[in-house]
């Protein structure tokens, strides 16, 4: 019942004993700095899934939209089936946003959920591989079983808000997601715009670390990403005896996150 931060710091525990592990993972849904976002209706999906889990989740509308397309696809496939159009019918997915989207048409019955990224249906740019959906195959045929609707190569532009609630989202079509040196730099087709008409919009985009748990110490290196700076081969952090493992070194799998436990207990112990 006692909070890293706030009852004790980590500076207190690097005197108490003779190494610390530091396995916080990240609790904290990153969100969009789009006009509309704070209106009512707009939520993490990160939120959302922990709400299904300890209750029944939060009261939603009929009509809901996912952003985001997660996770990393391991299997190489290329799935895709392109209409009428250039829309594609994507059959590789995300992780996070295809939970969200599946628990909306589950626990809540939503009649209409729509999931909506950045990146290309998985074989559309087969000249930017990096630009595919970022998916899990198995996850977003899942998803098209159970009736979600995709929309790839959609970038959220704004939120519309009718009374402080939401009613829509603004979305414009995506022209390339990096540039020519793989950073990631958005390009937008201007005149594309058009609303998707939903009463919920969850942002699964993707997660960082409460970085609260470092209040009331000192000596800790950030990076450019504002998380801890670790040793990736010791998984020790700037300050002596201190070490760190899991989802707050990168974002992966539960077996990465078993697999960086086990190489810290190892430093731990060589330390």
């Amino acid at each position: 019942g006692r909070k890293c931060g706030r009852d004790f710091s980590l500076d207190q525990l690097s005197e108490e004993f003779d190494a610390v592990l530091v396995a916080v993972g990240l609790q904290k849904a990153r969100m969009l700095p789009i006009p509309g976002v704070e209106a009512e209706g707009v939520l993490s999906g990160l939120d959302f899934l922990i709400e299904v889990g300890t209750t029944h989740g939060v009261v939603m509308g009929k009509k809901a939209v996912v952003i985001g397309g997660g996770c990393v696809e391991t299997h190489g496939e290329t799935l895709c089936k392109v209409v009428k159009g250039g829309k594609a019918i994507v059959l590789g997915g995300g992780c996070v946003a295809t939970d969200v989207a599946r628990a909306l048409v589950r626990i809540h019955k939503c009649k209409e959920v729509h999931l909506v990224c950045l990146e290309a249906a998985k074989g559309c740019r087969p000249d930017n591989l990096k630009e595919e959906m970022p998916a899990w195959v198995g996850d977003v045929e899942e998803s098209l079983e159970e009736g979600i609707i995709f929309n790839t190569s959609w970038g959220p532009k704004r939120v519309i808000v009718e009374n402080g609630r939401t009613k829509g989202l603004e979305v414009i079509k995506v022209k390339s997601v990096y540039d020519a040196q793989g950073r990631f730099s958005p390009v937008y087709i201007p005149g594309t715009e058009r609303v998707i008409e939903v009463s919920n919009i969850l942002l699964s985009i993707g997660q960082s670390p409460d970085m609260s748990f470092l209040d009331g110490s000192a000596g800790f290196e950030l990076d450019q990403r504002k998380m801890l700076k670790i040793d990736p081969l010791a998984l020790s952090t700037s300050k002596l005896g201190v070490f760190a493992c899991g989802d707050i070194l990168q974002p992966g799998l539960i077996i990465n996150a078993v697999a960086s436990g086990q190489f810290a207990a190892q430093s731990i112990h060589k330390y």
